[in-house]
């Protein structure tokens, strides 16, 4: 017999757990995506946490309508390369020879920077200990918080980290948001003027503070930008048009992304080297200062299409420079720790980032090593910690040596309950512990930037990040418990930086770059080299 928790209740989530037996207790989200919303009758059915699940039941619907269509030319299925698409059954042979993703992916590895896992393998001991039959869940949090405490909060007390609060956690992490500086200067006015898509204010003001972080540190003479997982490349656009601005040459942006995606800021640049070729004026009437904060036409851009795991940054930076003695020169000595250090080389290259996803900071990092001395500046954003991977995590040392004392152990099965409790901050962000008129869980008006699963329906689990916080009275919450895991697994990073890449002649922190009302996600990795150049 069904009990009460089995049964949907009006006006909450329709997202049904298999682990937990009860549907999701959220509030229905009013937004309903196309082609839904066309439909007269059509009523919301998740949450803002589950609503990924419409773009399951479009698929869905489209796929059943095809599968059970009538049609003499034979049955068709999803295609087994790229399922986003049907083909008839009969077809499959010939077909993967000449699906579009296919002909893609085999065009890719044709690229000369085109080196299958180079990026792969993190960095450091896989285990600390013999690892343990079961992870003690809350002896694991105690753990975390300590490890927290020790790192960040410059205390080894004994005091009772469970007593810990959100506001005191939150504050023991620097912050300093320096867009308004550059709001003032006239970044946003820069962006309009040359039409390119930033994504709304909160993502402007990210981009004004990370621009703002760069000026800080003296960075802006880099001659060559590099954003790793560049997407739409608002970012690069916005940092390499502001150092352009600091000197006669050229600055050349260089963006690696794996996929493609609308309303890239290439189009803008193309149309403004266009303009700039031909003598037209360009779009818009610049003031004398905004020509002296921003310069467009100073831009070289180049794109790099391939997956961070499998990109060589030296293959890639030869081709862009037209230099391949570059890529002879890193491939006579290997992993380029005879040239980290040289002195005849200079260090034009900054490295940035924003919101590289998970494990894509990690191999973001690693892939720069070979190409380390002629890096100046590191400023990476980072997020989604949910996603992250134990094998692919540079930061395995640090946080090895953090979490261990006596004959604990450390190691895969520990990170797992790390990086799925570190989705506590959007949890936090959704969920503010608040009741409706009747007593029940009331959902936050805010939606997360970075949709996740929900922490309590991950089936891998045995427990989320809002039941142990729960469960052990923590007074930080889902929040302080998420941030603390977030911010260790970033501060390995850090370590990596320091450690690999910068060496003895480096500066390197860890800061909140923007308020967390912009977003939760918002830890910013600083890197800088300080020796001679």
């Amino acid at each position: 017999m069904a009990g009460d928790n089995d049964r949907k209740e009006e006006g909450r989530c329709t997202y049904y757990s298999e682990k937990k037996k009860r549907y999701c207790r959220q509030l229905l989200s009013p937004k309903i995506p196309e082609p839904f919303a066309s439909e007269p009758d059509f009523k919301p059915l998740f949450c803002g946490n589950h609503s990924s699940l419409y773009t399951t039941l479009y698929k869905d619907r489209k796929r059943q309508k095809v599968l059970h269509s009538d049609d003499s030319r034979g049955k068709r299925i999803p295609c087994p390369i790229d399922p986003s698409h049907m083909i008839y059954e009969k077809n499959v042979k010939a077909h993967i020879h000449k699906c579009p993703k296919a002909m893609i992916a085999i065009e890719e590895r044709q690229r000369v920077y085109y080196k299958h896992g180079i990026n792969t393998g993190g960095h450091g001991k896989h285990q600390i200990e013999e690892p343990k039959a079961t992870v003690d869940t809350q002896q694991l949090v105690y753990r975390i918080l300590r490890a927290y405490r020790n790192t960040f909060m410059k205390s080894s007390t004994d005091e009772d980290v469970i007593s810990l609060t959100l506001e005191e956690m939150y504050g023991a992490i620097p912050s300093d948001n320096l867009f308004t500086s550059e709001e003032e200067s006239g970044l946003e006015s820069m962006i309009a003027t040359n039409r390119v898509k930033i994504g709304g204010r909160k993502h402007l003001e990210q981009i004004g503070s990370l621009v703002g972080h760069i000026r800080k540190n003296n960075l802006l003479e880099a001659d060559t930008v590099l954003e790793m997982g560049a997407g739409r490349a608002t970012t690069g656009f916005a940092v390499s048009g502001v150092c352009a601005a600091q000197k006669e040459n050229k600055v050349k942006l260089v963006l690696v992304e794996r996929g493609g995606s609308r309303s890239k800021a290439d189009s803008a640049l193309r149309r403004i080297n266009s303009n700039s070729n031909s003598d037209k004026e360009p779009t818009g009437k610049l003031t004398d200062a905004e020509k002296k904060y921003f310069r467009a036409d100073g831009v070289d851009f180049h794109r790099i299409k391939c997956d961070l795991a499998h990109v060589s940054i030296p293959h890639a930076m030869a081709e862009v420079e037209g230099k391949p003695a570059l890529c002879q020169e890193v491939n006579s000595v290997g992993d380029a720790s005879n040239i980290s250090q040289r002195k005849d080389v200079k260090r034009d290259v900054l490295v940035i980032a924003k919101h590289l996803c998970g494990a894509g900071t990690d191999l973001a990092l690693k892939s720069i090593v070979p190409i380390r001395h002629r890096v100046n500046g590191y400023i990476l954003a980072t997020c989604c910690h949910g996603v992250c991977s134990w094998d692919l995590y540079v930061g395995r040392d640090f946080l090895g040596d953090a979490m261990c004392s006596a004959s604990e152990s450390f190691g895969e099965a520990e990170f797992n309950y790390i990086r799925k409790w570190a989705t506590g901050t959007v949890v936090g962000d959704q969920y503010n512990g608040s009741k409706d008129d009747n007593g029940k869980d009331k959902e936050s008006d805010t939606e997360p930037e970075h949709p996740s699963n929900n922490d309590n329906d991950d089936e891998e689990y045995e427990i989320g990040v809002s039941r142990i916080t729960s469960l052990m009275n923590l007074k930080c919450g889902a929040e302080g418990l998420g941030r603390a895991c977030q911010r260790l697994i970033d501060y390995g990073r850090c370590e990596y930086i320091r450690k690999e890449l910068l060496g003895d002649n480096g500066r390197v922190s860890l800061s909140h770059y923007v308020d967390k009302n912009i977003t939760p996600q918002n830890a910013m990795l600083l890197g800088v080299y300080e020796g001679d150049c």
